[in-house]
């Protein structure tokens, strides 16, 4: 569903050269989709997805062919479209080894009729990969590798780059497990960043996300004294004759 806002005719000026423009008549996405899953052997997922979002709505940028300025505008597609298939495989290795595998391929098509004088139908299969990595070193001490990546992909007339991203991780428990220290990295490489580019009818963007995405952290937790336990109350079955 819009913002009230989003509806509303205006325009705003960023600066000399960008500006961001509402305007009435933007309507609501319907969605419909369908997923089937497959589950083999209790242990691996398939699974089949299919998905049509008609006056699917977002934010375009469009290069203005009569003066110098770039604008912004959030307007209803035509529809947007997905289908594709994905699988899940999880397995290990002896008790050091804990892994998950998730591989996905899909079909986007994305239409508009009306969209400035531009009008646009593309379609575009992309891949996504991702795994999951658990390493254990005797009961107390454990190491995390995970990787993703995903496929150049198609936003109305742009397109996004393929992006990569590793995050490693450990976790040692201590003083009988009442204590844990864990050291996390997201984006190790400092590679998770959109890259988009623009080359239609006409059109020539470059938009580079310039900011830094890799993060550390550090988290320690110790677990004073024991658990609670609770007193368990009998349910009051007088009401029932009993």
């Amino acid at each position: 569903m819009p913002t009230y806002w989003d509806m509303q005719t205006s325009t705003t000026y960023m600066n000399a050269y960008e500006e961001l423009q509402t305007i009435e008549g933007l309507r609501p996405a319907n969605v419909y989709s369908v997923n089937a899953n497959y589950l083999f052997l209790q242990k691996y997922m398939f699974s089949l997805f299919y998905e049509r979002t008609n006056d699917y709505f977002t934010m375009d940028m469009y290069q203005a062919k009569d003066r110098l300025a770039l604008v912004y505008r959030t307007q209803n597609w035509d529809y947007y479209q997905s289908f594709g298939m994905s699988a899940n495989i999880p397995f290990n290795i002896g008790e050091w080894l804990s892994s998950q595998v998730n591989a996905t391929v899909v079909n986007d098509r994305n239409r508009c009729d009306n969209f400035w004088d531009i009008p646009f139908d593309r379609k575009k299969w992309a891949c996504m990969l991702a795994m999951q990595n658990h390493f254990s070193v005797g009961s107390n001490l454990g190491f995390d590798l995970d990787a993703m990546y995903r496929s150049s992909m198609i936003s109305g007339i742009s397109d996004t780059k393929p992006v990569f991203t590793v995050n490693v991780g450990a976790q040692w428990n201590f003083l009988k497990d009442k204590a844990s220290l864990s050291l996390n990295c997201a984006d190790l490489f400092d590679t998770m960043r959109m890259k988009v580019r623009n080359r239609y009818a006409g059109q020539h963007i470059d938009l580079n996300m310039g900011q830094y995405s890799r993060t550390v952290s550090v988290k320690f937790v110790y677990r004073f004294g024991g658990s609670i336990s609770k007193e368990k109350k009998e349910v009051d079955s007088s009401r029932f004759g009993r």
